[in-house]
């Protein structure tokens, strides 16, 4: 039977403060669900005087239920359409949490100062899907990274402000800062301690940068002549140390190019070790007739957007393919051109540029359809300059949910872990992808962590726990009634080689929430053992959207009954400062039963703290 365990926790703890009374002693008076109990006498040196004074902390009445903090929004209000995740980090020692707007296609930051909240609102690309933190540029100061589908199948990064110490020269105009990382027209600030900044700098003016190298910049005092190279003339150098910042937190943003038109971008995270990597994939088949030719081995599509290592299927209707391709079989691009391109047998041939030898030049009508992909970005100079980036695929999916980088086989480098939503591309559930580099090639293998039997439902979010064990639920789309949810633990004892996954049961409320969308483990009961929070969509009228499964007795607990319908991504802290774990989220629809965008926005949920 499933109970709540605050009603057993309170009364047992109320029993203490009245001084309930069986046969003339104190003690505690436990409650069962049909309403008998059991009392316990306190030992005569135990028991508190009757005359104690009243505790006004408990003497309260108690808040029976987990109550929903608005962080930004409702979309009513805020005039903004689909929050659609969040992120969290500490900047500038306070707390601040991202969120992607999915339909009106912005970025929040809002940012905790006491007990107020402020948002920044950031345009980014439209239709975003994802927003995370990362330190791009490896200044110390956290970015965002964040993309698109629909109408503009971007990536976007939002540079924060950072800060650098420079040397003046006056003699030639150019200040020095190791790796400063400023690309031209970047606003910054300057300041100055224990002197005095160069002449006719001034710490309250706004200048623009002018990127003279890696290491030396000028400034500028307007963006237009920053960007026609008309520098300020500086007269003095200077004493002191000197400081420069970019400007307004993430002003310095721009879409990298070689995400454009790729695919529609889902999800991202990010790393550092041997070198920053975007981690994200996305969704979106390309379907694009070409015309072959076996004297150069070449494939002819004008404008096909694709790039070197893409996995591509082709096939044929009314005649036959270009021998020796075979129809249905991957192959990897080989990017010559916009508009030529060439195959290759596996991605290792693809990116060392050896192609297929055609022998015939096919007939009828020949079809390239391209699977997105995961993978990620990697730069070559600096981070903040557009064009610097190579999107780098891994393997074709059908729909990514999760990735994240991460050594999971502690050799050093960085593998990688995601769940596909669906079957396609063949890789339906959670894998990991093992990087070696036989050869100096980077090489990348596939390992099956869970995969779901047909009818399961679709895999959403997955979350590492810990070094050995992953956990991802399955639900089965805006079915009436509820179609059964899955939550799905795998467990591995050798070093990611092999895994056992079992069903955790019973899922909370089964058959009484939306679709399962996303999992974390927390301890939100506060008794050391970890619990699992679950968010939903497709939560409509009576059905919950966020709940929980106590891990030390199996409880359901209802953490959101019918405020909204639609939840995200899902992360477990102290929100308010009071020693328990409380519930951040997104919501994106609203509880109206049409699906609308008429979400409660950025919101997070009070732990009542009676467990």
């Amino acid at each position: 039977m499933t109970h709540n365990p605050m009603r057993l926790r309170w009364l047992a703890r109320a029993a203490l403060i009245t001084g309930l009374v069986s046969a003339g002693a104190l003690g505690w008076e436990f409650f069962r669900d049909d309403g008998s109990s059991v009392f316990v006498p306190f030992p005569p040196e135990a028991a508190p005087p009757v005359d104690a004074p009243p505790d006004s902390a408990i003497d309260a009445p108690p808040p029976t239920d987990w109550t929903m903090v608005t962080i930004y929004g409702p979309e009513s209000a805020v005039g903004l359409n689909g929050a659609d995740g969040v992120d969290v980090a500490t900047i500038n020692g306070k707390m601040t949490v991202i969120s992607p707007w999915e339909q009106s296609g912005q970025v929040t930051v809002s940012t905790l100062t006491g007990t107020t909240w402020s948002t920044a609102i950031l345009g980014t690309a439209f239709s975003n899907e994802d927003a995370k933190f990362c330190d791009v540029d490896q200044d110390g100061v956290l970015d965002i990274i964040s993309g698109g589908q629909g109408e503009r199948i971007r990536v976007w990064l939002g540079m924060a402000s950072g800060s650098r110490t420079f040397i003046a020269e006056a003699d030639d105009d150019t200040m020095t800062a190791v790796l400063h990382g400023l690309v031209t027209g970047d606003p910054v600030k300057v300041s100055n301690s224990g002197g005095a900044l160069p002449a006719p700098l001034s710490a309250s003016a706004q200048y623009f940068v002018i990127n003279a190298s890696a290491n030396t910049f000028k400034l500028a005092t307007t963006y237009a002549n920053a960007m026609a190279g008309t520098a300020i003339n500086l007269t003095s150098d200077g004493t002191g140390t000197q400081t420069a910042t970019n400007g307004t937190t993430f002003a310095g943003s721009f879409e990298i190019a070689a995400a454009t038109n790729i695919q529609q971008w889902f999800q991202f995270s990010c790393t550092s070790s041997g070198g920053l990597k975007i981690w994200a994939g996305g969704r979106g088949y390309k379907v694009k007739t070409f015309t072959a030719s076996a004297s150069s081995d070449t494939l002819t599509t004008t404008s096909h957007a694709f790039v070197t290592a893409d996995s591509i299927k082709v096939t044929n209707s009314g005649g036959a393919l270009p021998s020796p391709l075979v129809a249905n079989t991957y192959y990897f691009v080989i990017r010559i051109d916009a508009n030529t391109y060439k195959l290759a047998t596996t991605r290792a041939n693809a990116i060392a540029g050896t192609a297929i030898n055609l022998t015939s030049d096919g007939t009828g009508t020949q079809t390239a359809t391209r699977h997105p992909s995961v993978g990620y970005f990697k730069h070559a100079g600096s981070p903040r300059v557009p064009t610097n980036y190579t999107w780098v695929p891994i393997h074709a999916i059908h729909l990514l949910v999760s990735v994240i980088g991460k050594d999971v086989d502690g050799d050093g480098d960085v593998d990688v872990v995601m769940s596909d939503r669906f079957a396609a591309a063949g890789i339906k559930g959670t894998n990991w992808f093992e990087r070696t580099d036989p050869g100096g090639v980077e090489t990348w293998t596939r390992h099956a962590i869970y995969t779901p039997p047909q009818g399961e439902g679709e895999v959403k979010f997955l979350e590492l726990v810990g070094s050995d064990t992953v956990k991802v639920v399955l639900g089965s789309g805006y079915n009436s009634p509820p179609a059964p949810n899955h939550l799905k633990k795998s467990v591995t004892t050798d070093n990611w080689a092999t895994w056992t996954t079992t069903e955790v049961t019973p899922y909370p409320f089964q058959g009484q929430t939306g679709f399962a969308q996303a999992p974390v483990t927390c301890d939100i009961t506060g008794d050391g053992i970890d619990d699992t929070v679950i968010t939903h969509a497709g939560a409509f009228g009576s059905l919950r959207g966020v709940v929980a499964l106590d891990g030390a007795t199996f409880e359901a607990i209802d953490i959101d009954a019918a405020s909204g319908e639609k939840y995200d991504d899902v992360r477990c802290l102290d929100m308010d400062g009071d020693g328990d774990l409380d519930v951040l989220t997104s919501e994106q629809n609203g509880n109206t039963g049409t699906g609308s965008d008429t979400g409660l926005g950025v919101i997070w949920f009070r732990n009542p703290r009676l467990f």
